[in-house]
């Protein structure tokens, strides 16, 4: 299945199915009906992932969460890792940074999420966490 889904992200296919999407007329709704679902069993391949919370022990998901952490807190003086929606006040111990991705699901899917969204996208999210800490308390993300 992995293989699979790695030849597909190399075919670029996401955005194909995109440019269809947006193409697609009302005479063609059948067309859009199997790439929902085709969407859909691509989702499905991360089932394991959603189902299963981080786990302190493994050095894997402890990288991905110093990577977040890292990146989120550098943008900000101090470690307010709850201004950012996380639910613990501070992301010093890696209990606290876990508690976020424990329930399941998301589990282990929304770690690699952001994680992916940190590397990939660092300006966005950049943009985003400094926005996020500009608001006053009363209107930021909360847990």
């Amino acid at each position: 299945k992995q293989s699979f889904y790695h030849e597909l992200l190399d075919w670029n296919i996401r955005v194909n199915i995109e440019k269809v999407i947006r193409i697609v007329r009302p005479e063609h709704m059948d067309l859009s009906h199997h790439i929902s679902e085709f969407q859909h069993l691509l989702l499905g391949l991360h089932k394991e992932a959603a189902m299963k919370p981080v786990d302190t022990e493994q050095e894997e998901h402890m990288a991905m969460l110093d990577r977040v952490k890292i990146q989120a807190l550098s943008e900000q003086n101090g470690s307010e890792w709850s201004g950012l929606g996380f639910t613990s006040d501070t992301a010093d111990s890696a209990t606290e940074r876990v508690l976020d991705f424990q329930q399941c699901p998301p589990g282990l899917l929304a770690l690699q999420c952001v994680n992916h969204f940190v590397q990939k996208h660092y300006d966005r999210h950049r943009e985003m966490v400094l926005d996020q800490l500009s608001r006053e308390k009363d209107r930021q993300c909360l847990s």
